[in-house]
């Protein structure tokens, strides 16, 4: 069992599907670019009521978006494009003495 949360959500900066990382235009004339994600409450803790060892894991899906690449600064030409945003979580099992390398604090 999964604990998460439901929300629509701006998103700021993030990577496209080449992996550049780009800066989301959130305003466009009077909308604002949102997406509706399920997020983990406790990312990287062990799920409920799942036999073995796990981690609730943030999974990522890719939606087109508005956003101007991060490197070319506020003066670079915004484009229509596919970038990851955080859509859903999972169980995921995981050996007992394994790291995973997602979980790790940086």
């Amino acid at each position: 069992m999964l604990s998460l949360y439901r929300k629509w959500e701006q998103l700021h900066e993030t990577v496209d599907v080449d992996g550049n990382e780009v800066v989301i235009v959130n305003t466009l004339g009077s909308q604002n670019q949102t997406f509706y994600s399920f997020q983990c409450v406790n990312p990287c803790a062990a799920c409920k009521e799942v036999m073995g060892n796990s981690l609730c894991k943030m999974r990522y899906t890719y939606v087109m978006m508005y956003h101007r690449l991060k490197n070319e600064g506020p003066g670079g030409t915004p484009r229509w494009d596919f970038v990851e945003v955080p859509s859903h979580c999972s169980c995921e099992l995981v050996p007992a003495n394994g790291i995973d390398a997602q979980c790790i604090p940086h």
